[in-house]
Protein backbone atom coordinates (compact mmCIF):
# COMPACT_ATOMS: atom_id res chain seq x y z
CA UNK A 1 0.00 0.00 0.00
CA UNK A 2 2.53 2.33 0.83
CA UNK A 3 4.42 2.12 -2.66
CA UNK A 4 1.18 2.79 -4.58
CA UNK A 5 0.28 5.74 -2.75
CA UNK A 6 3.79 6.89 -3.21
CA UNK A 7 3.35 6.09 -6.70
CA UNK A 8 0.34 7.90 -6.95
CA UNK A 9 1.84 11.03 -5.15
CA UNK A 10 4.68 11.21 -7.31
CA UNK A 11 1.92 10.63 -10.55
CA UNK A 12 0.36 13.74 -8.88
CA UNK A 13 3.49 16.01 -8.55
CA UNK A 14 4.33 15.22 -12.43
CA UNK A 15 1.30 16.13 -13.23
CA UNK A 16 0.73 19.22 -11.50
CA UNK A 17 4.07 20.16 -12.96
CA UNK A 18 3.08 19.28 -16.66
CA UNK A 19 0.08 21.45 -16.32
CA UNK A 20 2.46 24.88 -14.89
CA UNK A 21 4.45 24.29 -17.84
CA UNK A 22 1.83 24.31 -20.66
CA UNK A 23 -0.26 27.38 -18.56
CA UNK A 24 3.60 28.84 -18.54
CA UNK A 25 3.69 28.65 -21.94
CA UNK A 26 0.46 29.44 -22.88
CA UNK A 27 0.36 32.61 -21.29
CA UNK A 28 -1.25 34.84 -24.01
CA UNK A 29 1.01 37.74 -25.29
CA UNK A 30 -0.26 41.30 -24.33
CA UNK A 31 -1.72 42.75 -27.26
CA UNK A 32 0.15 45.84 -28.05
CA UNK A 33 -1.93 48.93 -27.66
CA UNK A 34 -2.13 51.41 -29.94
CA UNK A 35 0.34 54.08 -27.87
CA UNK A 36 2.92 53.36 -30.04
CA UNK A 37 1.07 54.18 -32.92
CA UNK A 38 0.41 57.32 -31.21
CA UNK A 39 4.00 57.81 -30.65
CA UNK A 40 5.01 56.80 -34.34
CA UNK A 41 2.37 59.59 -35.42
CA UNK A 42 3.94 62.32 -33.25
CA UNK A 43 7.71 62.04 -34.50
CA UNK A 44 6.54 62.33 -37.84
CA UNK A 45 4.23 65.43 -37.17
CA UNK A 46 7.53 66.97 -34.84
CA UNK A 47 9.70 66.07 -38.21
CA UNK A 48 6.78 67.78 -40.41
CA UNK A 49 6.74 70.78 -37.82
CA UNK A 50 10.55 71.35 -37.66
CA UNK A 51 11.05 71.30 -40.92
CA UNK A 52 8.27 73.75 -41.58
CA UNK A 53 9.53 76.01 -38.56
CA UNK A 54 13.11 75.69 -40.78
CA UNK A 55 11.33 77.35 -43.88
CA UNK A 56 8.74 80.03 -41.74
CA UNK A 57 11.53 81.16 -40.06
CA UNK A 58 13.56 82.44 -42.52
CA UNK A 59 13.94 86.22 -43.12
CA UNK A 60 13.59 88.49 -46.02
CA UNK A 61 17.07 90.41 -47.33
CA UNK A 62 15.20 92.90 -49.30
CA UNK A 63 12.22 94.90 -48.13
CA UNK A 64 11.11 96.29 -51.78
CA UNK A 65 9.36 99.31 -52.30
CA UNK A 66 9.20 101.63 -55.12
CA UNK A 67 11.57 104.71 -55.67
CA UNK A 68 9.88 107.69 -53.86
CA UNK A 69 12.10 110.35 -55.48
CA UNK A 70 14.73 109.89 -52.68
CA UNK A 71 18.12 110.37 -54.37
CA UNK A 72 20.52 110.15 -51.37
CA UNK A 73 20.23 107.78 -48.48
CA UNK A 74 22.98 106.42 -45.57
CA UNK A 75 23.94 102.84 -45.36
CA UNK A 76 25.24 101.37 -42.71
CA UNK A 77 26.73 98.05 -42.18
CA UNK A 78 29.33 96.58 -39.39
CA UNK A 79 31.75 99.63 -38.25
CA UNK A 80 30.98 101.10 -41.85
CA UNK A 81 29.04 104.05 -42.53
CA UNK A 82 28.26 105.70 -45.67
CA UNK A 83 26.14 108.21 -47.67
CA UNK A 84 24.97 106.27 -50.88
CA UNK A 85 23.16 108.25 -54.32
CA UNK A 86 20.69 106.44 -56.05
CA UNK A 87 21.75 105.14 -59.04
CA UNK A 88 18.59 103.05 -61.91
CA UNK A 89 19.66 99.88 -63.59
CA UNK A 90 19.23 101.40 -67.69
CA UNK A 91 17.86 97.84 -68.55
CA UNK A 92 15.80 97.06 -65.74
CA UNK A 93 12.84 98.62 -63.67
CA UNK A 94 15.32 98.89 -60.34
CA UNK A 95 17.74 100.62 -58.65
CA UNK A 96 19.98 100.72 -55.97
CA UNK A 97 21.96 102.89 -53.68
CA UNK A 98 25.63 102.79 -54.02
CA UNK A 99 27.93 104.00 -51.27
CA UNK A 100 30.84 105.73 -52.14
CA UNK A 101 33.03 102.83 -51.93
CA UNK A 102 31.50 101.73 -54.69
CA UNK A 103 31.35 102.81 -58.17
CA UNK A 104 29.50 102.06 -61.48
CA UNK A 105 30.68 100.17 -64.24
CA UNK A 106 28.86 100.15 -67.85
CA UNK A 107 28.48 97.46 -70.21
CA UNK A 108 26.05 96.95 -73.35
CA UNK A 109 24.23 94.37 -71.12
CA UNK A 110 23.73 96.49 -68.00
CA UNK A 111 25.57 98.49 -65.22
CA UNK A 112 27.38 96.28 -62.52
CA UNK A 113 28.06 97.82 -58.88
CA UNK A 114 31.14 97.53 -57.24
CA UNK A 115 35.11 98.02 -56.57
CA UNK A 116 38.24 97.56 -57.18
CA UNK A 117 38.09 97.30 -60.95
CA UNK A 118 34.56 95.64 -61.14
CA UNK A 119 36.35 92.64 -59.50
CA UNK A 120 34.57 92.90 -56.74
CA UNK A 121 30.59 93.82 -57.65
CA UNK A 122 26.43 92.98 -57.90
CA UNK A 123 25.08 91.92 -60.87
CA UNK A 124 21.01 92.32 -61.50
CA UNK A 125 20.06 90.48 -64.56
CA UNK A 126 16.36 88.89 -65.92
CA UNK A 127 15.57 85.45 -64.60
CA UNK A 128 16.83 82.23 -66.75
CA UNK A 129 17.87 78.92 -64.86
CA UNK A 130 20.78 78.73 -66.44
CA UNK A 131 22.47 81.08 -63.88
CA UNK A 132 21.71 77.89 -61.08
CA UNK A 133 22.77 74.94 -63.05
CA UNK A 134 26.11 74.84 -61.37
CA UNK A 135 25.65 75.79 -58.13
CA UNK A 136 27.82 73.95 -55.90
CA UNK A 137 27.98 75.71 -52.18
CA UNK A 138 25.47 76.92 -49.97
CA UNK A 139 26.80 80.05 -47.85
CA UNK A 140 25.52 79.27 -44.01
CA UNK A 141 25.54 83.20 -43.38
CA UNK A 142 23.52 84.02 -46.36
CA UNK A 143 20.87 80.48 -45.72
CA UNK A 144 18.92 82.61 -43.35
CA UNK A 145 17.48 84.57 -46.41
CA UNK A 146 14.56 83.53 -48.21
CA UNK A 147 15.54 84.85 -51.78
CA UNK A 148 19.12 83.56 -51.35
CA UNK A 149 19.36 80.38 -53.73
CA UNK A 150 22.86 79.16 -53.58
CA UNK A 151 26.38 79.75 -54.63
CA UNK A 152 29.45 78.86 -56.92
CA UNK A 153 32.83 78.93 -55.65
CA UNK A 154 35.66 79.00 -58.19
CA UNK A 155 38.55 76.79 -56.67
CA UNK A 156 40.10 75.31 -59.52
CA UNK A 157 43.61 74.71 -60.31
CA UNK A 158 43.94 77.50 -62.71
CA UNK A 159 42.00 80.04 -60.36
CA UNK A 160 44.56 81.80 -58.87
CA UNK A 161 42.37 83.07 -55.90
CA UNK A 162 38.76 81.58 -54.60
CA UNK A 163 35.99 83.63 -56.67
CA UNK A 164 32.37 83.30 -54.70
CA UNK A 165 29.13 84.06 -56.54
CA UNK A 166 26.24 84.38 -54.49
CA UNK A 167 22.75 84.66 -56.29
CA UNK A 168 19.44 86.02 -55.10
CA UNK A 169 15.63 85.41 -56.57
CA UNK A 170 14.24 88.97 -56.99
CA UNK A 171 10.35 89.33 -57.69
CA UNK A 172 8.00 91.54 -58.64
CA UNK A 173 4.67 91.39 -60.25
CA UNK A 174 4.88 87.75 -61.21
CA UNK A 175 8.54 88.31 -62.50
CA UNK A 176 11.35 86.94 -61.52
CA UNK A 177 14.78 88.62 -61.37
CA UNK A 178 18.30 87.26 -60.33
CA UNK A 179 20.74 89.74 -58.32
CA UNK A 180 24.52 87.99 -58.09
CA UNK A 181 27.15 89.42 -55.81
CA UNK A 182 30.94 88.37 -57.15
CA UNK A 183 34.28 89.19 -54.82
CA UNK A 184 36.99 86.97 -54.13
CA UNK A 185 37.90 85.17 -50.79
CA UNK A 186 40.26 87.79 -49.54
CA UNK A 187 37.96 90.49 -49.95
CA UNK A 188 34.67 89.02 -48.22
CA UNK A 189 34.70 90.33 -44.89
CA UNK A 190 34.51 94.00 -46.62
CA UNK A 191 32.53 92.91 -49.90
CA UNK A 192 29.62 90.93 -48.93
CA UNK A 193 28.53 92.75 -45.70
CA UNK A 194 28.46 95.90 -48.15
CA UNK A 195 26.56 94.42 -50.86
CA UNK A 196 24.03 92.67 -48.37
CA UNK A 197 23.45 96.05 -47.34
CA UNK A 198 23.05 97.06 -50.87
CA UNK A 199 20.88 94.65 -51.84
CA UNK A 200 18.17 95.52 -48.89
CA UNK A 201 17.62 99.34 -50.23
CA UNK A 202 17.02 97.84 -53.43
CA UNK A 203 14.17 100.22 -54.89
CA UNK A 204 11.27 99.22 -57.70
CA UNK A 205 10.94 102.12 -60.79
CA UNK A 206 7.83 102.10 -61.95
CA UNK A 207 7.39 103.43 -65.58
Amino acid sequence: MKKVFLISVLIGVCFLSACQKNNMGTIPELNKTPESQVIDQSNDEQEKNDDTKEETSKESLIDLKEYDGTKEITLQWKNQKSSANFAQAPLLPFGLYIPNQMEIYKFDDGDKWGYDNNKQHISLLEYDDIYFTDLNLQNNELQKYEEYVGSKKHDGPSQIEILFEDYFVLEKDNKKYVLSLYYFESEKETALPMFLEVLKHIRYVSE
